[in-house]
């Protein structure tokens, strides 16, 4: 009985037992889940040199409790011997309160990895602890993977030239993995002229190793050749690793308009201008251009600084023959100069861009004082215009003055300055008083290229002692169809003719009036301007007073300018007669122009056809012959438009004249 009681007891015992070990489990792990993070582990991958952020949320799992004063840390991250610091992950905030059975708000952390880290997987955590009464904590397991980064980066050298062929730049190993043998290289072609003249590079270092980080100095030397086209050319630099990583930068290397290269800082070129095209740097066949450039001298004395300019073709490779393109003048110590050059534009230059060079230097030092650059530019571009078809005359030989009676040869040098060669060219001669009309023989005449033509004259020997107009024409872009010349060019010259003349000479002065250019209409209403042109035939100067008469009746005189004119003996002049006509003024009308001179009046009548004012006529008569019928009104704003057209093509055709009578 006894022996029965005692098992009893001991079940019992051995019971609670088992239970007391269950709650104690049961509590123990419930407090290992108290406080925990959402998840286990974070894995994130970043370059060096870069930053990445972590999220996560912490839980408290208590039923009836709250969790306090949440903190957070982290350990350093690992990976084999290579660290990362702990001071390189920004933590979340300390948290005051998770209350039970909650989750706190979204948390995150920031991990940099520092430049230049290695490459690998680091591991780490960041831990979360706090208190219900208990301490309480929760790991993050972080797994960082650094990449493996390669990369160079090349810094810019300064520009190379004759006179200055040192240059320098910097390569910077910018990866996070070390580099063995980086080879430097240069290319060539890109520095060698059309003719196959190569300016050449030499590196202070070659094939060499740069860790990771590291920075090295490669110091460069240039040989340009001195007959090296004149240009900026520009080459690039490659540094190439063996493991197949590169870098480029570019290197200007300029072949100078100085002849040693730009060297010094004593002679400054201010200016260059264009003083006399009426289109700054826009050219033509034949020009005549005059050029200004404004040189200082910087030095502390008075120095003869020589100036230069070259006219280059950058498509040929070549400079233009120019006359006079260099002058030497002194300047004071800070002081500058102007400098004049006139350019001759050739008449085979051709029809495309052009650079105007520049260079000053000291007449005693152009090797050390030489500078080719006009403020910041090398040169200045010059646009070369030529019409497909234009011809020109030039060098006309006239005598200083012909007898009466006399036979002389007048020679005009034609040129063709256009684009296209001229198959069939001819010049004419002509002056009606002194019965001079000859045309030359025809002739080839290509693109740049020109002709000597000879017209043998005779002037009579009753001609009047004056000078004579010599209208010179060239006919040219023969057309084979039909025999005839589309496109005529036209030049006058004065001939003078005086001496063993028979004809009795004209002491009178000699008036001539034609309507000005802009106002080649006389019409009703408007405004005529009359320009009369005096000739002085006496051996003296003599004052002329211009006035006019007999026009009173159909207009009103407004102004003269000028109102006289003083002229040398055999000189011309011409004054501005300004007549306001009458609105109702229409048809032929006679009016003098009176010239009074030495106690003389002379008075030439004069003849003008003028005309009405077309379209109010028109308008008004059309008003008065209009219904009201729609259709016709469309009608007749049909035919008025058409009307208008002829109006202005007959008014423009029509262009009235002032006639001697």
């Amino acid at each position: 009985m006894k022996s029965k009681t005692h098992e009893n007891l001991h079940f019992v015992l051995a019971a609670l037992m088992l239970f007391g070990i269950f709650i104690l489990s049961a509590s123990l792990a419930s407090a290992a889940n108290e406080l925990i993070f959402n998840q286990t582990s974070y894995s994130l991958s970043l370059n060096h040199a870069t930053s990445g952020a972590i999220s996560f949320f912490l839980n408290n799992t208590l039923s009836n409790q709250n969790i306090t004063n949440i903190s957070f840390s982290s350990s350093v991250l690992t990976t084999g011997s290579y660290t990362i610091s702990s001071g390189n992950v920004s933590l979340p905030s300390n948290i005051t309160n998770i209350q039970y059975n909650s989750t706190s708000s979204v948390l995150s952390a920031t991990i940099a990895v520092p430049s230049y880290q290695q490459p690998g997987t680091y591991a780490g955590t960041i831990t979360a602890s706090g208190t219900n009464g208990t301490s309480l904590t929760a790991q993050l397991s972080i797994s960082l993977t650094v990449n493996s980064t390669s990369s160079l980066s090349l810094t810019s050298p300064a520009e190379l030239n004759r006179a200055q062929n040192n240059s320098s730049f910097t390569i910077t190993n910018t990866g996070n993995v070390d580099f063995t043998s980086i080879n430097l290289s240069y290319d060539a072609a890109s520095i060698r002229d059309s003719a196959g003249r190569q300016a050449t590079l030499a590196f202070s270092s070659n094939l060499f190793d740069l860790s990771k980080g590291a920075s090295r100095t490669i110091n460069i030397t240039s040989d340009i050749p001195s007959n090296l086209y004149l240009e900026d050319y520009t080459t690039t630099i490659t540094a190439n690793s063996s493991s197949g990583t590169t870098a480029t930068t570019s290197l200007k290397v300029v072949s100078d308009y100085c002849k040693y290269g730009k060297n010094g800082t004593s002679v400054e070129i201010l200016s260059l201008q264009d003083k006399s095209s009426e289109t700054d740097w826009d050219w033509k066949p034949l020009d005549s251009v005059d050029i200004e450039v404004s040189v200082r001298n910087n030095g502390i004395d008075e120095e003869d600084i020589t100036v230069q300019i070259g006219l280059y073709d950058p498509q040929d490779k070549e400079f233009v023959d120019l006359d006079k393109d260099e002058k030497t003048v002194s300047v004071g110590d800070g002081r500058s100069k102007d400098v004049e050059f006139t350019i001759n534009v050739p008449v085979d230059i051709k029809d495309r861009n052009y650079r105007l060079y520049v260079r000053a230097f000291y007449d005693s030092d152009e090797r050390g004082q030489c500078t080719d650059r006009i403020g910041s530019e090398f040169y200045r571009a010059i646009n070369i215009d030529k019409e497909s078809r234009e011809m020109t005359l030039q060098s006309i030989n006239i005598p200083e003055y012909v007898n009466c009676g006399e036979s002389v040869d007048i020679t005009a040098k034609a040129y063709n300055i256009g684009t296209r060669d001229e198959d069939k060219v001819y010049l004419s001669i002509y002056n009606k008083e002194l019965g001079i009309s000859q045309n030359s023989n025809s002739f080839l005449l290509d693109e740049g290229d020109s002709e000597v033509v000879t017209f043998s004259i005779s002037v009579p020997k009753n001609s009047t002692e004056q000078n004579y107009t010599l209208t010179f024409k060239a006919y040219y872009d023969y057309d084979e169809d039909d025999d005839s010349y589309d496109l005529t060019s036209t030049f006058t010259e004065q001939l003078k003719v005086s001496g063993q003349c028979t004809a009795s000479v004209s002491r009178d002065v000699s008036i001539s009036a034609s309507l000005a250019e802009g106002y080649e209409n006389a019409i009703a209403g408007s405004t005529m301007k009359l320009k009369v042109t005096l000739t002085n035939p006496k051996d003296t100067e003599t004052t002329y007073s211009i006035s006019a008469s007999g026009y009173e009746d159909w207009a009103k005189l407004d102004r003269v300018e000028p109102s006289t004119l003083t002229l040398e003996k055999g000189e011309s002049g011409s004054a501005y007669l300004y007549f306001k006509i009458d609105g109702d003024a229409s048809g032929e009308k006679i009016f003098k122009a009176k010239i009074t001179y030495d106690s003389q009046v002379k008075e030439q009548s004069l003849a003008v056809t003028i005309q009405k004012s077309t379209l109010s006529a028109f308008a008004s008569s059309l008003g008065e012959n209009i219904t009201s019928n729609k259709a016709v009104w469309i009608l007749v704003t049909l035919i008025v438009v058409l009307v208008v057209l002829i109006i202005l093509v007959s008014v423009a055709r029509a262009k009235p004249k002032v006639s001697v009578v």
